[in-house]
C-alpha cells in the first residue's frame, strides 16, 4: 500500500504525539492519503493498522481490548488476528483473515511509523543538547498546503519578522546577518551568525538588554526541520518540526518546542509558550494556504 511513496517509505515518519493517545483509546490519521488507525492497548503499547477491514474495506474502530469493523462487526485481537465473526462463527478458525499492521516505535514523546519496516533508516537523533533541565511543549496542526511548501516555510527565517512580527523577532529595525549554508548527505544546514535583536516577546529584558542571538536551521530528509537558538552563545531553545502529507492536498505538522533557561523564566515560559506557539502556528497556517 506504501508503494506510491517510493523512497519516502524507507524513512521513519512521525504520525502522532504520544500524549494524545491514551490507554485503550484510538486515533485516526491519514498518511499520504492512506487511512491509519492508531491504538494504545491496556499495556500502553501502541499498534498501528491500515484503517480498512480485510473483509469489505470498511473503516475500523477500537473498543476496550479489540478492533472491530463497523460494517459487519468483525472483531480482531490487538495482535491483528480474527477474533469473532457474528454472522458466520463457524468460519472464525477457517479464515486466514488478519489486519494489516505497520511497525511503530515511540521516541522523544512522538509516535513513529516505518512504512518499509525497521530495516532501512533509523529514527534520527534529535536530543544532542537535551537533558532533564529541558522542558518541552508539543503541538500538531493540519495545514491546507503541500508538505514541501510547509517545509520550505519552516526553513525560511526571512519570513519571521514579517509574518511573526513582535513574537519571533521584529520588523521595526533591520539587522545585518552572516549566513552560511552547507550540505552533507541527507542534511542541509543554514547557520545564522550572532546578532543583537529583539525576539520572543521582550526576551531581551530578561538579559538586561545584552541579548545576542544566533541560530541554526537544519533540514533532514525526508521531512524534519530542526531549529536551534543560542542566546549569548548558550543553547536555550529548540524547535523540531515534522511534516508529511495527510489527504486531499493537506499536510500535517508535528511540533516539539524545547527550552532551557533558569527556574523563574522556565515557569513563565511553561505558561505562555503554549499560547504563543498556537498563535505562531496559526500565522503560518494562514500564510501557507494554497
Amino acid at each position: 500500500m506504501f508503494a506510491t511513496l517510493w523512497w519516502l517509505a524507507d524513512y521513519p515518519h512521525v504520525i502522532g504525539i504520544s500524549s494524545e493517545l491514551r490507554k485503550e483509546k484510538s486515533l485516526k490519521r491519514f498518511f499520504y492519503n492512506i487511512p491509519l488507525l492508531l491504538v494504545r492497548d491496556n499495556e500502553k503499547q501502541v499498534h498501528i493498522y491500515f484503517d480498512v477491514c480485510p473483509h469489505k474495506k470498511a473503516p475500523l474502530g477500537c473498543k476496550k481490548d479489540e478492533i472491530y469493523c463497523s460494517y459487519h462487526w468483525w472483531r480482531f485481537e490487538y495482535s491483528w488476528e480474527i477474533k469473532n465473526i457474528p454472522s458466520s462463527p463457524h468460519l472464525e478458525k477457517k479464515l486466514k483473515c488478519k489486519l494489516h499492521t505497520i511497525p511503530v516505535e515511540e521516541k522523544y514523546g512522538l509516535i513513529w511509523i516505518f512504512p518499509n519496516g525497521k530495516t532501512t533508516h533509523k529514527i534520527p537523533k534529535i536530543d544532542q543538547v537535551m537533558n532533564e533541565s529541558w522542558k518541552h511543549v508539543y503541538r500538531k496542526k493540519i495545514f491546507h498546503t503541500s508538505d514541501d511548501l510547509l517545509i520550505e516555510n519552516f526553513m525560511d527565517s526571512t519570513h519571521t519578522p514579517i509574518v511573526h512580527d513582535g513574537i519571533v523577532r521584529t520588523n521595526k529595525s533591520k539587522t545585518k546577518q552572516t549566513i552560511s549554508v552547507t550540505q552533507k548527505d541527507d542534511i542541509i544546514t543554514a547557520n545564522f551568525g550572532e546578532t543583537k535583536e529583539n525576539v520572543w516577546l521582550g526576551m531581551n529584558h530578561f538579559f538586561w538588554n545584552k541579548l545576542k542571538i544566533s541560530h541554526t536551521d537544519t533540514f533532514l530528509l525526508p521531512n524534519l526541520i530542526q531549529v536551534n537558538y543560542k542566546i549569548n552563545n548558550v543553547d536555550r531553545f529548540q524547535a523540531f518540526i515534522w511534516c508529511n502529507q495527510s489527504q486531499n492536498g493537506k499536510s500535517q505538522g508535528f511540533f516539539r518546542l524545547s527550552y532551557n533557561f533558569w527556574m523563574l523564566l522556565n515557569i513563565v515560559l511553561k505558561v505562555i509558550l503554549p499560547f504563543v506557539a498556537k498563535k505562531v502556528i496559526k500565522q503560518d497556517f494562514d500564510i501557507t494556504i494554497s
